[in-house]
This record gives structure tokens, sequence and C-alpha cells, in this order.
């Protein structure tokens, strides 16, 4: 594992080191996406969650856990980020339960995840 990070994953077709990795690779056709498409939307969300929702709940989360100084205007930044993120993934959520297709996939694991180790904000 060449950046020592975990989680990290081996078998007999070599090591993963990336949590987005390692569930796609582990995970269902149905999870993954049934189709191009699909499979598409759910990187799509996966990459909107960690590039978007996660930076955002740092931002107001970290400077509660110690993790960085506590500078009121990045806390600020990162509420209103947050404020706004949500409001547009609550339309976007308006008239479906999943965000991809019609049942769980990993784009709503990675949310799920992301959301609740974030209800503090």
């Amino acid at each position: 594992f060449p950046f020592g990070q975990v989680p990290a994953f081996e078998c007999s077709a070599g090591c993963l080191y990336d949590t987005m990795a390692i569930s796609s690779f582990v995970g269902s056709g149905e999870l993954r996406g049934t189709d191009e498409f699909t499979r598409a939307q759910v990187t799509q969300f996966q990459n909107l969650a960690e590039t978007q929702l996660f930076p955002a709940a740092c931002q107001v989360l970290y400077p509660c856990w110690g993790l960085m100084p506590n500078n009121k205007n990045v806390v600020n930044k990162g509420h209103e980020s947050l404020k706004n993120f949500m409001t547009a993934l609550d339309k976007l959520l308006e008239p479906r339960t999943y965000l991809v297709g019609e049942t769980v996939t990993l784009a709503d694991l990675t949310f799920g995840c992301l959301l609740e180790g974030s209800i503090f904000f």
C-alpha cells in the first residue's frame, strides 16, 4: 500500500487503498449501477460528496473537534456552503427516494456515511 493509508484492501488481483475504489470493487452490480449511465451517475454523486459536502463539513466540524484552528470566517463559509449544498440536495431529492435509480446505490451509501458523520453541523 504505497500511501500507507486505510482503509486498505488486498485480494488476488492486487491492492486497493481508497474507500470508493474498495466499495466499488466489493459492491454488487446494483450498488455500482446497472448500466454505464447509472454507474456514471453513482460516480458523479460520490465525487460530489467527496469534493463538495466533505470539505464544507470539515470547515465546520474540524474546529469543533480541535483538528484545526477555529477561524470564524472559515466556519461561517462552511455553514453557508453546507446550507447551499443541502438546499440543492433537498430540491434534487424532492421527487425521488434515491440519488440514482429506484434502489440504494453506492451514491446513497456515500452520502449517508458523510451526512451521518456530519450531523453536528
